[in-house]
């Protein structure tokens, strides 16, 4: 029972989630979090697969050998220039390697985070966004009757959502909560701009750990390439280091210093080295992203756009004189919400999904003022 527990928690559906966001946002908590999993288990295995650390000694400390190397390993290591003598005190002291696989870990978690905090939150708006995204998904798959009872099905519930929440909006008083209809909006605003701090941080999130500057380490690397230098800064991934050990020998007590070679440091200056560029770019689409949705949440003409847009692909008749009532649509029965839902609904299914489903919205729309004409005549 344990083990299937523990299989399913660590399945790939779990880890992926649902479809109820964007590229952008599955580049951030699932492409990313891959990535960094990926490399601290290649870290991993250079730093206990092999001579993690070579230590150079004199022929009368073979014996000391594998005792010194794991004292290095495990203690303090410093780099210093081969210009500069070891008494000169201008040293870097090493000591990440061990932590590497860690960081990197801790940083698959946080890109994470934003996406947990999207779950555990979106569905206090009363609207089951993945149950929507999903089935608009498989209507791609089905038959024509099928599609069309799943399109009336997503439909009908969306328009009880809409009027559940517009009643229930009456009877309660907005001091510090988001306005009516905008909740689900507010959230994922909320989770796309986590997405971009955690990215940004990332960049001192690892210089603070790793106690090196890695928010120029590329801006050096391309320095380096640039002068066609093959080495990069050896202050940050040294392969060459120091380390100072004390060996008791009954009452005597010998200081002694030796030369060591870190492989692993070639590994980890190529793992970060890719890094750096892979956040510069998803820290770039994510901002470039979240910038794209504030225009959409903010430019109020863009819902009408967006909607007369996909209601003519369902309804051919619909013509230029109707955007009018296009506006009247939005403004009166649909809210932000869902706009934003049919915005999700596109990223993850088609165009002629989120025509059909607004088509259907707008011919619900219409009857229902049809009906209230009917009332005031008879009235």
């Amino acid at each position: 029972m344990l083990v299937d527990a523990i299989s399913g928690f660590l399945s790939w559906s779990k880890f992926n989630g649902s479809h109820d966001d964007d590229f952008i946002d599955r580049l951030n908590h699932i492409y990313t979090v891959i990535v960094l999993m990926i490399f601290s288990i290649v870290v991993t295995g250079g730093t206990y697969i092999g001579d993690s650390i070579s230590c150079w000694l004199g022929t009368e400390a073979v014996r000391r050998h594998r005792y010194v190397e794991t004292v290095c390993w495990t203690g303090t290591t410093y780099y210093v220039d081969d210009e500069d003598s070891l008494s000169s005190g201008k040293i870097t002291v090493i000591h990440y390697y061990l932590w590497v696989p860690i960081v990197l870990l801790f940083q698959a978690f946080m890109f994470k985070i934003p996406n947990i905090i999207w779950q555990m939150t979106n569905k206090a708006s009363g609207m089951n966004l993945e149950r929507i995204t999903t089935l608009s998904e498989k209507t791609q798959m089905e038959s024509e009757d099928n599609r069309m009872e799943t399109i009336e099905h997503i439909g009908n519930y969306i328009e009880r959502w809409i009027t559940a929440n517009k009643q229930k909006n009456k009877d309660i008083v907005y001091r510090f909560r988001p306005k009516p209809g905008t909740y689900l909006t507010t959230v994922y605003f909320v989770t796309k701009l986590l997405y971009c701090v955690n990215v940004i941080s990332q960049f001192y999130v690892v210089g603070s750990l790793m106690k090196i500057n890695f928010a120029e380490y590329g801006l050096k690397i391309s320095s380096y390439v640039e002068n066609s230098d093959v080495m990069m800064d050896p202050t940050i991934f040294p392969r060459v280091v120091y380390c100072d050990f004390r060996i008791r020998q009954l009452e005597n007590v010998l200081n002694m210093t030796t030369q060591c070679v870190l492989p692993i440091n070639v590994l980890n200056e190529k793992v970060f080295m890719f890094l750096w560029f892979w956040f510069c770019l998803v820290s770039t689409l994510s901002i470039i992203n979240l910038l794209h949705w504030i225009y959409r949440i903010m430019a109020k003409d863009s819902y009408v756009d967006y909607i007369f847009r996909y209601i003519h692909i369902s309804e051919e008749t619909l013509e230029k004189a109707d955007r009018k009532s296009c506006a009247r649509f939005v403004n009166r029965f649909l809210n932000l919400d869902v706009i934003m839902l049919m915005r999700v609904v596109g990223k993850n299914s088609t165009d002629l999904v989120v025509a059909e489903l607004l088509g259907y919205l707008w011919a619900m729309y219409r009857k229902k003022c049809q009906t209230e004409e009917d009332k005031m005549i008879d009235a």
